[in-house]
């Protein structure tokens, strides 16, 4: 009973709000100094990915994650931003030995998730910085559980693939469909720490910031918004491929 309590208290406190804020943290780094080149260089993979077959495309990043670089953004978007810097506690269930001292049964433990995305000794001394290639070019780093942002181990948050190919999908829809423009007057905080509104909230949300979005081409807009409409009303059967 105490387990099933603990997963019902996790979901709840990792799920609210946590993939609005996070995505919205993505169109931010989009609307930095070197955000429109991150466009195009995915917009350019995925093109490549599905042989210019933009409806292909728009349809194909809900079912998989090819491009290496979309995976790339969001791990370094999900490493630097901890939106609930505090993982929810937990029980240890059983006694270990971590740095010379012993840690016992039914110990409650807090992982500061911030602070472990950020340790120099393992992301190297740009820890502090947005990355984007970093799991491409890092391989000291790209292996689970890749951030700590949900958790570690076998009481990690139990929606980590969901979580995963929706951020992707989102970035990638919307750099084939648009480009992402900021608003010289009102630029995004991107500082993992300033960037919250409120740090006493349960979920840390991004300070409001100005954007805007330029369709590429807007009948193939309006197409790949017709292809999203019709794929709700139709009772669908995805075979889902986790990377």
């Amino acid at each position: 009973m105490d387990d099933i309590k603990c997963i019902c208290v996790g979901l709840v406190s990792g799920g609210f709000e946590t993939i609005g804020s996070t995505a919205s943290l993505i169109f931010a780094q989009l609307c930095t100094e070197n955000g429109e080149l991150w466009q195009e260089r995915l917009y350019d993979d995925l093109m490549k990915i599905y042989d210019g077959d933009i409806v292909k495309a728009y349809q194909s990043v809900l079912l998989e994650e090819k491009s290496e670089f979309g995976v790339s953004f969001i791990r370094e978007l999900l490493r630097m931003y901890a939106v609930i810097p505090l993982i929810p506690a937990r029980k240890t269930s059983k006694e270990f030995i971590w740095n010379g001292v012993t840690v016992p049964e039914g110990i409650t433990v807090i992982l500061n998730a911030q602070a472990a995305n950020h340790d120099k000794s393992h992301f190297g001394a740009d820890a502090d910085e947005f990355v984007p290639d970093r799991f491409l070019k890092d391989d000291s780093v790209n292996h689970p559980p890749y951030h700590f942002t949900f958790g570690a181990g076998s009481r990690a948050c139990t929606a980590v693939n969901l979580s995963n190919r929706i951020l992707y999908a989102g970035l990638c829809r919307t750099c084939l469909l648009f480009k992402v423009k900021k608003d010289p007057s009102r630029l995004p905080v991107v500082d993992y720490i300033d960037f919250a509104e409120d740090r006493q909230a349960q979920t840390n949300w991004i300070k409001e910031f100005g954007m805007s979005l330029e369709p590429r081409d807007e009948a193939m807009v309006e197409m790949c918004f017709s292809v999203s409409k019709n794929a709700c009303k139709e009772d669908l059967s995805y075979s889902i491929e986790y990377n």
